[in-house]
């Protein structure tokens, strides 16, 4: 009897362990099965061909800028902090990582409040030069996908420098010494040298940031910026095509896919850079020159993506005391609470299902599992609300009938109808 408990316990941590990756997967399965059913029906997208090159081509664009615009704001700043050393270094290179803290739509909605015409800055500026109308000057417009893409990259590129940042503190002392020995100069070993070495960091960071921005909706609709999120949200909701919203859906999961493919094969080939088991090369005394450049660089970033618009939040909460602190708020406060601490809970231990199955029965079917729990964090939000959505409300339909057979009253959606689906929508994605 006791020989045989500890594999009763195994059988059903396999089992179980299976019922969450089933879980993970369920939304991509899903989006497939109603996307074929849409193409075998005829239900085609609304938007015509043009629309969707259209559409297609805004979201890479839309990618690349905030993945160059994150690179630059990232990789200087984490190489002067891996570096050079200075007083107060330890305290000044986690400024960086704020502005990771503030959302993309929220910086969006107070710089559009502060950038339009009738902003403070143009209204100053006009006041000033005695400027009557936008004819007498011009000024740059930031709802546009150059600006929709420089605010993402403020809110995103903290992933990339902290990768970054780990990967030059790691960088190997002797491979430096052999370099100069051989007479390389100090460009030339951070050119061939030390970036290769992190390249494994920089493709983890870049897919980050990639599979980021191809989620985000709320800048992208605030600054009428049509990429594929919106189209998918448009064919959904004021189309009214699940199916053509489907469609979109696998488009854009197949551009997140390649996206995560190419950071894989990236990370299976950083053990031929790891470079953990030699001693890691000393900081240079910082000269004032590179200091003053480093903390420059650190505060463009750090003011705009951070300081100004929580700045801006603290004085509209201050302005309008009296209307945030209504008792209407509160049911919005508290199911915030339970949602996070909900989804947090419930995430962990799912994850800790999966690491042990993968600790105690290692395998190509735990491995397996193990992946698939991993994809949810590639599913951006809008295609994972619809992925979840249609099995859940097919399943919501097959117990109000089952109810309505037994003669009892119909509890109506308890699935797609309440918060469980939320709860669920925040566990595939964060699992990872």
């Amino acid at each position: 009897m006791t020989s045989e408990s500890p594999r009763s316990g195994l059988r059903w941590l396999t089992i179980c362990a299976a019922l969450a990756a089933l879980l993970m997967v369920l939304p991509v399965i899903a989006l497939l099965t109603e996307s074929l059913q849409g193409w075998l029906n005829a239900d085609s997208t609304p938007h015509d061909r043009g629309l969707l090159l259209t559409f297609a081509g805004n979201t890479l664009q839309l990618v690349l800028l905030t993945v160059l615009f994150s690179t630059l704001m990232a990789l200087p700043l984490a190489w002067g902090f891996s570096h050079i050393e200075f007083r107060h270094r330890h305290w000044l290179q986690w400024l960086p990582v704020f502005p990771l803290a503030l959302p993309a739509y929220i910086s969006a909605y107070i710089y559009t409040d502060l950038l339009e015409f009738s902003g403070p800055v143009q209204s100053t500026l006009r006041n000033w030069m005695g400027w009557s109308s936008p004819a007498d000057y011009w000024f740059p417009d930031i709802r546009t996908l150059t600006g929709a893409s420089l605010l993402l990259a403020f809110s995103l590129f903290p992933y990339l420098y902290l990768l970054l940042r780990q990967a030059f503190d790691r960088r190997s002392a002797s491979l430096i010494q052999a370099a100069r020995l051989l007479g390389a100069s100090r460009w030339r070993i951070a050119y061939s040298l030390e970036l290769p070495l992190a390249r494994p960091a920089l493709a983890t960071g870049i897919t980050l940031i990639a599979m980021e921005t191809l989620a985000d909706y709320g800048t992208v609709k605030l600054f009428a910026v049509s990429t594929l999120t919106t189209a998918i949200y448009d064919s959904w909701l004021v189309y009214g095509s699940l199916a053509a919203a489907a469609q979109l859906s696998v488009l854009l999961l197949f551009f997140v896919l390649l996206f995560s493919g190419a950071e894989r094969w990236q990370r299976q080939r950083q053990r031929f850079y790891d470079q953990r088991s030699q001693a890691a090369a000393q900081r240079a005394p910082a000269t004032t020159a590179a200091l003053v450049l480093l903390i420059t660089a650190t505060l463009l970033v750090f003011i705009p993506g951070f300081l100004l618009p929580v700045l801006m939040l603290l004085s509209w909460s201050f302005t309008y005391l009296t209307d945030n602190l209504q008792t209407g708020l509160m049911p919005a406060i508290s199911n915030t609470a339970f949602l996070a601490f909900g989804a947090a809970i419930m995430t962990l231990l799912i994850a800790m299902l999966i690491n042990a199955q993968l600790r105690f029965r290692d395998g190509p079917l735990a491995r397996t599992q193990f992946a698939l729990a991993s994809l949810g964090y590639a599913i951006p939000g809008t295609v994972l609300a619809i992925g979840l959505l249609i099995p859940f409300t097919a399943l919501d339909f097959r117990i109000n009938d089952a109810f309505l057979w037994l003669g009892l009253p119909q509890p109506g959606l308890l699935l797609s109808g309440s918060v469980l689906a939320l709860m669920t929508a925040y566990v595939v994605r964060f699992a990872a």
